[in-house]
């Protein structure tokens, strides 16, 4: 028997570039003839009973951003510059008001301040962050390890935040030490035992807060960028936020090898409790060290690794050396290629999912598994990737919900409405509407909708 040619065996056994690079290649020609004609892009009814479940449209994004709209920075600047002329302008609070220990310690704006809701604040518990245990990471750094196996969506720890402030500020150097000063003894014993890798001097409030800080989305009457520092949760591993105010980038850490490309976890302010909140994106084992992204915000899951591993050593000084990063050098290659097709997919699939899913359903010329198939193969690029963005993920797991309802397949479909409930979990600390879909699939929207509208095809 001849042996197969190369092209014959790529041909039968693509790649899974080639796999992605055909999944959203324009073949919905319905879709594409409705567009072209201007016609809706819909032609599915699909049912409006009150006893229907509608699919959840709204992804929120990471830290619960996209609900709430902020002042952009510049603007953030020009607010304060004509609304604090001193420190007379600038109040310090401490949240809530009637604690002593387990408090956060704020600097606000005065006007901001004074006009602050009515909040009852309960207290964190230790056990809240009785998880996480702070110890040395490989003998180079100091990290946090789960205390126990956390499931993919649920919350690690949750923790109130030594001190928060604008990100934006003036004269922050005179506002944080005089912040610091009014902390309780254990407070500021913890806060100045943060690691510092903008300066020796341990007594250099400022640059703790630009080594240890994490980005909050606003506080309650003042929707601009903050940050808060933590004494546990700012032992993770995680990206740095530098003030307005602040000079330079990030020079000097110790910190080789201790952050991950591919973070099992992430950072959520939850505005309800004012609180920090570090929850799941996959299971996390008992011993596990906690990661997260030092890029969530800054750069996107698709950014290659040269444009990763140069702003890890611009601000940071090491060289990242997770399982993605310290592969050999062509199958980085490919897995930098495979990022952007993976990114640009997810996002059509987010954005269009509708079109998408309609289409296949309503030209006969589509097989039932065409889909389901493109949308497993990424899934698998997710996976080999070790991307666990969960926004990606709430995308691929809407789809899969809606097209395995569709094809009345139960069971995968409450499999994808629990992923999609667990993701959003980890994004909003709610199920965002996945676990009645995951519960009786049966009432959703779009099921049964594939034999459907082949049925009404075929009376036509």
């Amino acid at each position: 028997m001849a042996s197969a040619s190369p092209d014959q065996c790529n041909h039968q056994n693509p790649s899974l570039i080639q796999r992605l690079l055909g999944v959203w290649q324009p073949k919905f020609p319905v879709f594409e003839q409705r567009r072209l004609a201007g016609a809706p892009p819909s032609e599915l009814e699909i049912p409006s009973d009150s006893d229907i479940l509608p699919i959840p449209e709204d992804i929120i994004v990471q830290n619960d951003e996209s609900s709430i709209e902020l002042v952009p920075e510049t603007e953030a600047a020009t607010w304060l510059t004509t609304r604090v002329r001193s420190t007379e302008d600038i109040m310090m609070s401490r949240i809530p008001a009637w604690g002593v220990e387990g408090v956060t310690t704020c600097i606000f704006p005065k006007i901001v301040a004074l006009r602050w809701p009515s909040i009852v604040y309960e207290p964190i518990g230790k056990a809240e962050t009785g998880c996480l245990r702070v110890k040395n990471i490989r003998k180079k750094c100091k990290g946090c390890v789960a205390a126990y196996a956390v499931p993919r969506g649920e919350p690690v720890a949750r923790e109130r935040a030594l001190l928060v402030m604008p990100r934006t500020c003036l004269s922050p150097r005179r506002l944080v030490n005089a912040a610091t000063k009014i902390m309780t003894p254990n407070q500021r014993a913890a806060f100045f035992a943060l690691h510092n890798c903008n300066s020796a001097d341990p007594n250099d409030a400022l640059s703790i807060i630009s080594t240890n800080s994490f980005l909050i989305p606003g506080v309650p009457g003042h929707d601009v960028l903050y940050s808060g520092v933590f004494e546990t949760l700012s032992r993770l591993n995680h990206r740095c936020r530098i003030f307005a105010s602040f000079r330079g980038a990030c020079p000097g850490t110790n910190k080789r090898g201790a952050v991950s490309c591919c973070p099992n976890a992430m950072f959520r302010w939850d505005r309800g409790t004012f609180s920090g909140e570090i929850r799941a994106l996959r299971p996390i084992s008992a011993g596990e060290e906690v990661t997260i992204s030092y890029f969530q915000g800054i750069m996107k899951p698709s950014a290659v690794t040269h444009e990763r591993q140069k702003f890890l050593l611009k601000c940071y000084n090491f060289k990242c050396a997770c399982p993605v990063c310290r592969r050999p050098s062509e199958e980085r290659d490919r897995s930098d290629e495979e990022r952007s097709i993976i990114s640009t997919s997810v996002t059509n699939i987010g954005t269009y999912y509708r079109e998408i899913v309609e289409d296949w359903i309503i030209d006969e010329g589509n097989d039932r598994a065409r889909l389901p198939n493109d949308l497993h193969a990424i899934e698998e690029a997710l996976d080999q990737e070790m991307i666990f963005y969960p926004t990606y993920w709430i995308h691929l797991a809407r789809a899969m919900v809606i097209v395995r309802c569709a094809l009345r397949e139960a069971k995968a479909a409450r499999k994808w409405a629990d992923r999609a409930a667990q993701h959003t979990r980890a994004v909003t600390g709610s199920d965002g509407g996945w676990d009645a879909i995951a519960k009786e699939p049966e009432k959703c929207e779009w099921w049964g909708l594939w034999d459907k509208s082949r049925l009404q095809g075929h009376d036509e």
